[in-house]
C-alpha cells in the first residue's frame, strides 16, 4: 500500500511478567502489518526479560525491539522510545493492557481519511488480572477542553497520536507519576482541539488489578490529577476532593509506617489548595457533617453511612498491634423508641452481644480473639437485630435505608 502508515507501540514495563506475555500477544495478533513494537522495560527483577528475549523475529514489515534497563520511570521511558522510533503514527500500550482484534488498523484508516487529524481514540472496557470484563470506560466523544475539569474521559491505551502532535505540545510530563496521560491530552485538546478524531469501537482493555498506579498509587493519582486540572483551568471543582474524602475512608485504616501511621484523611490538605473558595468552603463542610469520619479512629474505621447510621449488616475494618478491645459507642434512636440486640460477628463466631432496652446512648467493649497476624487488615461485622426503614416511619422521607443505631466513634485499647 502506498499510503501504508507505519505505527509505533511504546510499550514501557516495569516487574510486570504476569501480563506481559498477553499484552506482547495482542500487539503481534494485530492484522495490521505496518508495526513497529519498542518495549522499554525498566530494569525487571522478575521474568520479564525472559519473556522479551524468547519472543520469535516477527515477519516484515513488522518490527519488535525491546531493551531491559533502569529509567527514569513510566513518563521518561515513553518520552526516550519516541524519540527512538520511526513511526508516522505512536501510541503506547502498558504491559498490563490489552488492544483488540483490529484496533491498530481502525487507527491506521482513520488517519488515512482524515489526515489533518493530530489524535484520536476509541471506547475502552475495564478488565480485572483474570481478563474478565468489569465495566466499560466513561469514554466520552471529543468536546469542549473544560470537560477534563470533572475528569479523565479518555481511556490511555486506545489513543494513537501523529508524531506532529509531540512537536506541537512537547513530550509527556516526567515529573508526574500517573497523570502525565491526562496532562498530554490537554494540552492537545488546547492546541488542537478541532483535530482530533473518535473511532466509536472497543480499541483496548484497561487492566485493573492490586499493583496498577490507579489502585496501588490512588492517592498520587487523584493528588496528581487536582494538581493537573490547577494548571490548566485555574481551579478544581469540589467534587475531586469529595472523592478524596471517600477514597480515604474506604482504604482506612492505613498499615502501618515507618515513624507511625500514615494520617489516613492527609490527602485532603493537598486536595484543598486546589480548590477556589467556594469548593474549599463547601468541602470543609461536607467533611464536617461525614460522620464516618468523626467516627473513625487511626485503627478502626466503621462503614457507617455519612450521617453516622448503621445497617443491618454493618462491615467494621480494624488494624491492631497489641490491643485487643475494640469500643463502639453511638446510640439507639428508633423512631418508635424500639429495644435493640447488636452482635459483633467475625469467623463466622459471635463474639459478643449488646442488649438495649430503648432509645439511648451506649458504650460497648468487645474483648477480640488474638489476631492470627498483628498488623494485618481485620474485617469483623457489626448485626442488628431491629431496623427501621425511615420512608415507613416518616412523613414525606423517601430514604428506603435500613437503619439500626448511630455510631459515634470507634477505637481500640487495652483490655
Amino acid at each position: 500500500m502506498s499510503d501504508a502508515l507505519t505505527v509505533t507501540i511504546v510499550t514501557p514495563s516495569f516487574n510486570q511478567a504476569a501480563f506481559l506475555p498477553a499484552t506482547l500477544a495482542s500487539v503481534a495478533g494485530q492484522s495490521y502489518p505496518w508495526i513497529e513494537h519498542l518495549v522499554r522495560d525498566g530494569g525487571s527483577t522478575d521474568p520479564s526479560a525472559a519473556i522479551l528475549a524468547a519472543q520469535p523475529p516477527p515477519p516484515p514489515p513488522r518490527r519488535f525491539h525491546w531493551r531491559s534497563e533502569p529509567d527514569g520511570g513510566q513518563a521518561a521511558a515513553i518520552n526516550q522510545a519516541v524519540a527512538d522510533s520511526s513511526g508516522a503514527v505512536i501510541g503506547w500500550l502498558n504491559s498490563d493492557d490489552l488492544l483488540t482484534p483490529g484496533a491498530v488498523a481502525r487507527v491506521a484508516a482513520h488517519f488515512r481519511a482524515h489526515p489533518d487529524h493530530l489524535m484520536v481514540y476509541g471506547r475502552a472496557r475495564w478488565i480485572d488480572a483474570d481478563g474478565r470484563p468489569i465495566d466499560w470506560y466513561p469514554t466520552q466523544t471529543p468536546g469542549p477542553v473544560e470537560r477534563f475539569r470533572d475528569g479523565c474521559f479518555i481511556c490511555q491505551p486506545t489513543v494513537f497520536l501523529r508524531r506532529e502532535a509531540f512537536s506541537l505540545v512537547g513530550p509527556l510530563d516526567e515529573s508526574l507519576y500517573a497523570a502525565h496521560d491526562f496532562d498530554l491530552w490537554i494540552r492537545l485538546f488546547k492546541a488542537a482541539g478541532d483535530r482530533i478524531g473518535f473511532i466509536d469501537a472497543e480499541q483496548a482493555q484497561s487492566r485493573l488489578h492490586a499493583q496498577t498506579k490507579t489502585l496501588a498509587g490512588w492517592n498520587r493519582s487523584l493528588t496528581e490529577g487536582m494538581r493537573v486540572v490547577h494548571r490548566h483551568f485555574g481551579s478544581v471543582p469540589a467534587h475531586w476532593a469529595l472523592t478524596a474524602v471517600t477514597e480515604c475512608f474506604d482504604r482506612h485504616p492505613a498499615p502501618r509506617r515507618a515513624g507511625g501511621r500514615a494520617a489516613p484523611f492527609g490527602l485532603l490538605r493537598t486536595a484543598l489548595r486546589t480548590l477556589d473558595r467556594d469548593g474549599a468552603a463547601e468541602v470543609k463542610r461536607r467533611v464536617r457533617e461525614d460522620r464516618r469520619l468523626a467516627a473513625a479512629s487511626p485503627a478502626v474505621a466503621v462503614a457507617i453511612s455519612p450521617d453516622g447510621w448503621a445497617g443491618e449488616n454493618t462491615p467494621i475494618r480494624l488494624r491492631r498491634q497489641d490491643q485487643r478491645v475494640l469500643v463502639l459507642s453511638g446510640r439507639q434512636a428508633h423512631p418508635h423508641n424500639r429495644p435493640q440486640t447488636l452482635c459483633l460477628v467475625g469467623g463466622g463466631t459471635v463474639l459478643g452481644r449488646l442488649h438495649l432496652p430503648g432509645n439511648g446512648p451506649f458504650t460497648w467493649r468487645i474483648p477480640l480473639p488474638v489476631a492470627a497476624d498483628d498488623g494485618a487488615l481485620e474485617t469483623f461485622e457489626l448485626q442488628a437485630a431491629t431496623v427501621f426503614i425511615p420512608a415507613e416511619v416518616e412523613h414525606g422521607s423517601t430514604d428506603a435505608r435500613r437503619l439500626t443505631a448511630l455510631i459515634d466513634k470507634a477505637w481500640l485499647e487495652q483490655p
